[in-house]
């Protein structure tokens, strides 16, 4: 767990004595094809690194239930999801789902803000990791390489 967690822009720059204890309490959950691993609307405080398989994001439209859902993108081997929710609660804005057998390495907040206890000066380790991945996502974003359901048209949240 040590190695990716050493991989993930967003915690890459703090001690490895507290990667160490990160990688240590992080657990690993299997999944089928179809479940769901966070669901649209509810709160979550959990980052997600995918070992091997597939998982799909997928957003409802809450004003019209009947309309179904739009498949927005996909992850695959080495991917991060989710890493806002280490740093505090959030509501997901979407669904991800198992698209194929799905193995997850599964970060909580709670581990995360342990350490950063014991060490404040991680804090600004993590920031730094955070502005660097909002930057190349929003680099992606401008260069037309992210998905077409994209909803800052050209606007990227480091902006916000």
């Amino acid at each position: 767990n040590l190695e990716i967690l050493r991989s993930i822009t967003l915690l890459s720059r703090m001690p490895l004595e507290s990667l160490k204890a990160i990688a240590y309490l992080c657990k690993r959950l299997d999944y089928k094809p179809g479940s769901v691993i966070f669901t649209q609307g509810e709160d979550d405080d959990k980052a997600y690194y995918v070992l091997s398989g597939e998982a799909e994001l997928v957003r409802g439209n809450p004003q019209n239930e009947s309309a179904g859902e739009d498949i927005l993108g996909g992850y695959g081997p080495d991917s991060f999801v989710g890493g806002l929710a280490l740093l505090g609660n959030v509501r997901r804005l979407f669904t991800l789902r198992a698209k194929t057998s799905l193995s997850l390495l599964i970060l909580s907040q709670q581990n995360l803000q342990g350490q950063i206890l014991k060490n404040p000066q991680m804090l600004g380790d993590v920031f730094r990791g955070l502005t660097t991945e909002i930057v190349s996502w929003e680099e992606q974003a401008l260069a037309g390489k992210m998905s077409p359901h994209c909803t800052l048209k050209g606007v990227g949240v480091s902006l916000l």
